[in-house]
């Protein structure tokens, strides 16, 4: 046997509304034969056929037998709503209602459609237009889980995370991770990662790690612009096992230019003076950079981290 209907199931038209007074019918596959339903599991409490809704468009307990169904849903006038054919014993409704060839359809009614996916309308007076095939009328749309520590996912599964954005597990047995910290088993799902930015002032001390928080995340890759009060500026990269950079020095008369193993590189006219520093880590909530043993003057510096 097979349970179609709890006490909780309800049905709505299509303002949201209980479908009060409306009534569902159980017909025999193909057919316009009624076929038997009951109100318990055991199948020994025969249930009256169709099945009229309560003011709150319930039904109560609807077990089927393990046969094929026909079941149509009327509203209080008798005017069909939606019709399923075959219904099994391993159908699972949806929660939105089939959608049928004579409703008519308002904007934002959300139906199924005969390939089992979901559409939104876009149009008012929508009416016999397959959400299927019927693109100015319809636009699919998914319903997208939240995460729940609870859950376990596996590799390529989506949810939602606490701060609005989606991620894809890469892990299975994917338990308790948080995926909007945690970059070891997520990553963004369907779209560039967002950035965070921000301006850190280094120390003239060569040799000295300056450790940047805040940032929310691990970054992949963290880009810098800097600049200082000597005549020069630079560009460049850390992705956690390299740093580069491209830098400038205008001596006068000249523009320098060249990629160099530093993440940035700034220098006087005589290059008696130098700001340079490495990437050293990327870290849970952001990252570090060491001035190079060669520093001897600070330098501000705009930094970028992607996730």
């Amino acid at each position: 046997m097979a349970r179609y209907a709890t006490p909780i199931t309800q049905y709505l038209d299509d303002a949201g509304d209980p479908l009060a007074g409306g009534k569902v019918t159980f017909l025999a596959s193909g057919t316009e034969v009624l076929q038997n339903i009951y109100s318990d599991e055991a199948l020994t409490i025969a249930r009256t056929n169709p099945v009229i809704l309560d003011g709150a468009g319930r039904t109560g307990n609807i077990w089927m037998q393990d046969l094929d169904y026909k079941i149509r849903l009327y509203d209080s006038a008798d005017v069909l709503v939606w019709e399923i054919d075959p219904y099994t014993e391993t159908s699972t409704p949806s929660g939105f209602d089939i959608w049928s060839t004579t409703v008519t359809y308002g904007v934002n009614s959300i139906t199924e459609g005969s390939d089992g996916n979901f559409y939104v309308s876009i149009a008012p007076n929508n009416l016999a237009n397959d959400p299927t095939s019927t693109p100015t009328y319809w636009t699919r749309f998914d319903v997208q889980r939240l995460w729940n520590t609870n859950e376990t996912y596996s590799i390529g599964d989506v949810a939602k995370a606490s701060d609005g954005l989606m991620y894809r597990s890469l892990s299975n047995s994917n338990l308790g991770n948080n995926p909007a910290t945690d970059a070891t088993n997520w990553s963004y799902a369907g779209y560039a990662a967002p950035a965070k930015s921000g301006v850190i002032t280094t120390t003239a001390s060569a040799s000295t790690a300056i450790a940047v928080t805040g940032v929310g995340f691990t970054p992949s890759l963290v880009r810098f612009e800097a600049t200082n009060s000597l005549e020069g500026s630079a560009s460049g990269y850390y992705d956690g096992s390299a740093s580069n950079c491209v830098w400038r020095r205008n001596d006068g008369t000249n523009i320098l230019g060249g990629s160099i193993a530093k993440t940035w590189f700034c220098t006087n006219n005589a290059v008696t003076l130098e700001s340079s520093a490495v990437g050293t880590s990327l870290d849970a909530d952001g990252f570090t950079v060491t001035t190079s043993s060669q520093n001897d003057t600070a330098a501000n510096v705009l930094w970028t981290a992607y996730r």
